[in-house]
């Protein structure tokens, strides 16, 4: 007992010269030492019966442990993926794929090309590819092209801010909601300056201040995203210099770094305030077909917890058919049904042999599912496909050869296929093994009718 009482005596002497050290001194000369600033730091004095010193070093009874702020889980927080579509029409298997493998909470797209007219076809057949996302968009007006969608998990919750029309970009403002945290998303689609399009940088460059005024002193955690079709990976570019110098005057910084686009330039750009320091882990995707690479990055923010539901049900792959029959057989002997006269008696004493028979055999089975994004035409024969494709991705960008530029290429057109078929191949089994009533809830849900009960 002296001995521990001793190495605690010793512990905190020895903390309070280290404190004394570490204390920064005061005004000397009039003047105050600049840059010395004490560290955080928690001295436990180690008091153990097993305590053992390191070989070959002096045994210290003191132990200093810096804190430094923990990381946080990957998997609990939100996922953003960005992309540039070029049409979403036809690749809504190859993006429903790209959520479910990134694990993405909020997919935002830029050139969807949705209109009016085909905008509840798209939500219909991405609703049959991916459940637990809802989908908004922002149609281009009398023009072709162009348009903006985001596609969000259901359990987070999202307000549309109203948003002035701006002529020479299209954008769309939403404020999302996950616990207490609250995310001001602003998206971005500058077409470049074209025949139909005659708006130069300078024209975007003086109405995108204006929606930066807007938005730069709102509540929340800010980020605007999109294409801006402006080559900030370039110096010499004297307009993306002029947009760099725009952006860093109202306090923001641009995150993605390398080229998004096929001809090596960066034009999909992520903008948050400097001082929020809020989204990490920015990764380029080039497996989704478009011109455009695909940004996944995930943010601070926890997401909801999913919601769970108990389902129950019966296990009958293992069920013995004799032993059944056999169990329904003696049911309905003791019951002595050959003695009623009445056929609903008769039928009502069958019902209850068989339902006894079969809680006996294969008893009714609790289980509690977690409500996630599921796609259930998702095999895994496309899981190892798509582990090959981005092995080639990988060698691709570093090697930076054009054979193995060709290579990845035809596997991320095959695999997209794969996507096509093996999703058309799964509702062709439903529809084909469904009866009557299920056919209509099947096609109501794929053609975008009325809402499925699942």
């Amino acid at each position: 007992m002296r001995n521990v009482t001793g190495l605690c005596t010793i512990g905190r002497q020895a903390a309070e010269s280290i404190e004394r050290y570490l204390r920064p001194r005061g005004c000397k000369a009039g003047q105050r030492h600049k840059g010395i600033r004490s560290i955080p730091a928690r001295i436990t004095p180690i008091c153990s019966r097993n305590f053992r010193p390191i070989q070959n070093q002096p045994c210290s009874p003191t132990r200093i442990v810096v804190q430094t702020q923990s990381s946080y889980n990957l998997k609990q927080c939100v996922n953003f993926s960005l992309w540039n579509a070029r049409s979403l029409t036809k690749k809504i298997a190859p993006l429903s794929s790209s959520i479910i493998q990134n694990k993405t909470d909020i997919c935002i797209v830029s050139e969807s090309w949705i209109t009016d007219k085909n905008g509840a076809t798209v939500d219909a057949d991405f609703g049959s590819s991916i459940s637990g996302f809802t989908p908004h968009h922002v149609p281009r007006y009398r023009r072709k092209g162009g348009g903006l969608a985001l596609f969000i998990r259901s359990d987070l919750k999202l307000v549309k801010n109203k948003v002035s029309v701006y002529r020479s970009f299209e954008s769309m403002d939403v404020s999302v909601r996950s616990g207490t945290a609250v995310m001001h998303l602003v998206i971005v689609y500058r077409p470049p300056y074209s025949r139909t399009h005659k708006f130069t940088l300078s024209n975007f460059l003086v109405e995108f201040e204006v929606l930066l005024e807007s938005v730069i002193l709102t509540g929340g955690l800010l980020m605007i995203a999109g294409d801006f079709n402006i080559h900030v990976d370039d110096p010499s570019d004297t307009e993306a210099r002029s947009f760099m110098n725009l952006i860093h005057s109202y306090g923001l910084v641009q995150h993605v770094q390398g080229p998004t686009h096929e001809k090596r330039h960066t034009l999909d750009l992520v903008l948050t305030r400097a001082a929020d320091s809020w989204l990490s882990n920015f990764v380029i995707d080039w497996s989704l077909p478009s011109d455009n690479a695909g940004i996944h990055f995930t943010s601070t923010i926890h997401r909801p917890r999913p919601a769970k539901t108990t389902r129950k049900h019966r296990v009958l792959t293992n069920l013995n058919k004799d032993a059944l029959k056999s169990s329904i057989t003696s049911s309905l002997e003791k019951s002595d049904y050959q003695s009623m006269d009445d056929v609903n008696s008769i039928v009502s004493c069958y019902n209850s042999a068989v339902l006894d028979s079969i809680n006996e055999h294969a008893p009714l089975v609790e289980k509690t599912m977690v409500d996630k994004p599921r796609a259930p035409w998702f095999s895994c024969e496309l899981l190892e496909e798509r582990k090959e494709l981005r092995k080639l991705e990988h060698r691709w960008l570093s090697t930076h050869l054009t054979i193995d530029c060709q290579i990845f290429c035809k596997a991320r057109s095959v695999y997209n296929k794969s996507c096509d078929d093996t999703k058309a191949d799964y509702h062709r089994c439903r529809i084909d093994g469904a009866d009557q009533k299920e056919l209509f809830v099947i096609v109501d849900e794929i053609s975008g009718g009325k809402k499925s009960a699942s």
